[in-house]
């Protein structure tokens, strides 16, 4: 069937169609462009004036509404039901993130996730998996369990990339020992984050030379900047590599967070929420990888010494963030959680913009940035409105 969309302002990679119109067939986008000079369709829908987005894609997510990735070990359902929970806040695509834990549970939900890989689930669709962790510093373990951190063994980590091939991500502390060797044997496998790391600028950017191509939430969780050793931040704004960012108030500061807008190139930064299972949920005292956590209105923190444990974000809530915190245009905060983590993972040629040929993963705003339906390969999987518009 041929549908076409019309009356919405439409976000293509290149320009902003206002009153635009596309048309979806068979999953993917048909043709974009003026209402006047559309194609015969089977079925128009009008838009409303809405602004027609490419979906977001979350690249770093433990959890939200009470489901946790690792609960994937017992019962893959969970997966569905995250699936269909991010889509209500615009994802189309995301990697759901492991925490460190033993090797058997890892084994387990790596194959959960690979089991639905691209599968049709209601909701987002995943695409992969990030492992944060096991192989990461003692010193930055944040709200990892350090039990289960593990030093670097190359065979372990070899057959563990070659069983699930969904492994997209992995972090890695490069002061480890046989860090920097591992990610040049790995780096064309999968993408090396460097992150939960206490290392110094050197060592950084060696590991950046040896192929690493990502920094698992920049700032958080590693070495500081400062004027004698830049640190692994340093590293990350310095270089050529993605660098992720909660964009959540919490995690950086509203002007530190503006500031990498203006040094970093655009094109290697990334929004994600890594959020956890209590994300979501109402305040009060939950469980997060065994470890007691408050939820506030804004914010998880550990019930003991009041350090952050993940974050209550949403990609919605951070793109609304990043305009509000740098006041640059929609068009240009778009991309940090669109066509930049679709091209990190290789999958640019099928979806994050909106171009035809493309997957019809869109997502439609109000004035406000708002949610207001995500569709996933050209279905509706998630609408405020009640029906399929």
């Amino acid at each position: 069937m041929r549908v076409l969309y019309f009356n919405g302002n439409v976000y293509c990679h290149d320009k902003i169609l206002n009153n635009g119109s596309f048309i979806v067939e068979e999953g993917k986008f048909a043709w974009i462009g003026s209402k006047d000079k559309a194609p015969r369709a089977d079925k128009v829908i009008d838009l409303n004036g809405a602004a027609v987005v490419p979906g977001f894609i979350d690249v770093h997510t433990h959890g939200f509404g009470g489901i946790s990735v690792m609960d994937a070990a017992k019962d893959p359902n969970k997966l569905i039901q995250l699936c269909k929970m991010f889509a209500r806040n615009g994802v189309t695509s995301f990697l759901p993130t492991t925490l460190t834990a033993s090797l058997e549970e890892l084994k387990e939900v790596f194959g959960a996730i690979r089991d639905l890989a691209e599968a049709e689930t209601g909701g987002a669709r995943i695409v992969g998996v990030n492992a944060e962790g096991p192989y990461i510093s003692t010193h930055k373990a944040g709200a990892q369990n350090p039990e289960f951190i593990r030093s670097i063994n190359k065979d372990e980590i070899q057959n563990l990339l070659s069983d699930f091939e969904n492994i997209k991500i992995i972090t890695i502390a490069p002061e480890l020992e046989g860090a920097v060797d591992l990610i040049k044997e790995i780096s064309d496998k999968t993408i090396v984050s460097i992150g939960h790391t206490d290392t110094g600028y050197d060592d950084a950017c060696r590991a950046i030379e040896a192929g690493a191509r990502n920094m698992t939430h920049l700032f958080n969780a590693m070495s500081p900047m400062s004027h004698r050793d830049p640190g692994a931040v340093g590293a990350g704004l310095f270089s050529d590599v993605y660098v992720e960012l909660i964009c959540d108030g919490h995690h950086v500061h509203q002007d530190v967070l503006n500031f990498v807008c203006n040094v970093k190139n655009k094109e290697k930064i990334l929004l994600i929420t890594d959020s956890v299972n209590p994300a979501g949920c109402e305040p009060g005292e939950y469980d997060f990888a065994g470890l007691p956590v408050v939820v506030n209105e804004e914010a998880i923190v550990l019930k003991n010494g009041g350090n952050l444990a993940g974050s209550a974000l949403t990609m919605d809530r951070a793109l609304r963030n990043i305009i509000r915190f740098s006041g640059m245009p929609l068009e240009e905060a778009l991309n940090f959680i669109t066509a930049n983590p679709a091209r990190l993972l290789g999958i640019d040629h099928r979806t994050g913009t909106l171009s035809v040929d493309m997957d019809a993963d869109f997502v439609l705003l109000d004035e406000s940035y708002n949610v207001i339906a995500t569709y996933v390969g050209g279905n509706c999987v998630y609408s405020a409105i009640g029906d399929d518009t």
